[in-house]
């Protein structure tokens, strides 16, 4: 009422004084009326136009928003991932999609929150940050290098060798905004439900029946449900069932089901799809073996007697597949030696293989092999920059398991660190976690990026669980 009477009392003062609040009405209010005279002239320009005018509004809130809660921009991530089918570009190499859109956008508020409002740009003091920088690093001099004609032939074009170097940036992006805006375990818990959740709705139709299935493809973004989802959904859903005593049983149960939902279509119905079902199974199994050293010598005694046969069973079953990977490693080996410091930067050596003929066909082809490919475009320093903050995760993740209190936080490291094993492993069978763009490529970070926003939050719990407990000694 007191502003009611402000406003009816005198007007031009209450205008004068509230000016600042009025800026957006008014400014939207002329944004529409441009659009409604364009409307009339030109119809269908016009409803574009309308369109963003719609568009901006929401654009500027949801800046607003994730400027204040920027987790919440990660929390929201399996959502853009699965389910927005937002993307520019016509190669699934290097198009940019929503999961790209995201990082770039959450990137770039916090470098801006950074400067404008914090007046200094600043990382954490953790081990893993040094190492992921100096990755960055190397793959920009790979690409500098990589523009140098090492061979006859020309390399990759510019917009793909770009793409390749961008793979590495967003990539690390997205596991430096986890491990800076994951300030407590709540936003933490909301980001693993929200995934679990979304990716239920995929999974529960694919286990159900084909034509659920169909139906739930429709709405599921290509590139989404690759390894990198199933390694992480099937180990972060059996961590929480198993080692998270504070949920309910039924919740419990209800994870279990979901975990063994998942296992069924990658182990039954995607058998010969290796990449699906031997990462979570790796996953799983570094989890017992963390959880108890008795779990650790029964699965070595049982892998001593049985894991020669096996793997020689699943190469036997899928020879030609293996022999001609041996094949083309032997072939990249030979296009490695031309530069093993630096590589042959993102991209290109894709399309030098066609001069190594491999079983008497001038082919291109990639690695199926996320080591080789680092070798080839990073080089033997670049690779071994990443081995090193794969190893400072590990280890930041093995210290954690001694301080982090039970429930969620416990259940969540011994998640991560099953993730982390099972990610190593997938390397072994693809390019999973830094997608080649001539292979898995830029489509295929709706789910590659999966590995480094969850890797990235263990450097969010450290600075929760490890900092006070270092502060006080």
């Amino acid at each position: 009422m007191s502003h009611l009477r402000a406003i009816t009392h005198n007007p031009q003062h209450w205008f004068v004084q509230n000016i600042w609040w009025l800026r957006w009405p008014i400014f939207l209010l002329v944004l529409m009326v441009v659009a409604g005279v364009s409307f009339v002239v030109n119809g269908r320009s016009a409803l574009l136009l309308l369109l963003l005018l719609i568009a901006l509004p929401a654009a500027l809130f949801g800046a607003y928003t994730l400027l204040r809660w920027m987790a919440l921009g990660l929390i929201l991530l399996p959502i853009a991932n699965m389910l927005v089918p937002f993307s520019i570009g016509t190669g699934s190499g290097t198009s940019i999609n929503a999961t790209i859109l995201l990082i770039v956008g959450l990137t770039g508020l916090w470098l801006f929150d950074m400067i404008n409002n914090q007046h200094r740009i600043w990382l954490h003091k953790s081990r893993p940050i040094l190492p992921l920088l100096l990755m960055l690093l190397f793959a920009t001099i790979a690409f500098l290098v990589g523009q140098l004609s090492w061979f006859l032939v020309p390399g990759a074009s510019l917009p793909a060798q770009i793409g390749g170097l961008a793979i590495f940036f967003i990539s690390a992006c997205a596991f430096l905004l986890a491990a800076h805006h994951f300030h407590n375990i709540r936003w933490l818990e909301w980001a693993v439900w929200v995934f679990i959740g979304v990716g239920a709705l995929f999974v529960v139709p694919a286990a159900l029946s084909p034509t659920l299935l169909r139906q739930a493809s429709r709405f599921v973004q290509v590139g989404s449900y690759s390894s990198q989802f199933w390694t992480w959904f099937i180990i972060l859903a059996f961590s929480q069932a198993w080692l998270n005593h504070r949920l309910p049983k039924w919740v419990r149960v209800a994870l279990l089901g979901l975990c063994a939902s998942a296992l069924y279509i990658v182990l039954v119905k995607e058998f010969d799809w290796k990449s699906g079902w031997i990462p979570p199974l790796v996953g799983i199994a570094a989890i017992f073996a963390l959880y108890s050293w008795k779990f650790l010598a029964l699965m070595g005694l049982g892998g001593l007697i049985a894991l020669p046969a096996f793997i020689a069973q699943l190469i036997a079953g899928d020879e030609y597949s293996y022999s001609t990977r041996v094949d083309a490693w032997i072939i990249l080996g030979e296009i490695i030696k031309v530069n093993p410091i630096f590589g042959l930067g993102p991209a290109n050596y894709y399309w030098y293989t066609p001069l190594y003929a491999i079983r008497g066909y001038a082919v291109e082809f990639n690695s199926h092999n996320q080591y080789i490919d680092l070798l080839a475009q990073i080089g033997i320093v670049g690779t071994a920059v990443v081995l090193w903050f794969f190893a400072e995760v590990g280890w930041m993740g093995w210290r954690l398991l001694k301080v982090v209190p039970e429930g969620f936080p416990k259940a969540y490291v011994y998640g991560a660190l099953g993730g982390f094993a099972a990610t190593i492993a997938a390397g072994m069978l693809g390019d999973w976690f830094l997608p080649f763009v001539y292979n898995v490529g830029m489509v295929g970070m709706r789910s590659t990026i999966l590995p480094w926003v969850f890797l990235g939050a263990l450097v969010a719990m450290e600075q929760m669980y490890l900092r006070p407990v270092n502060g006080n000694q």
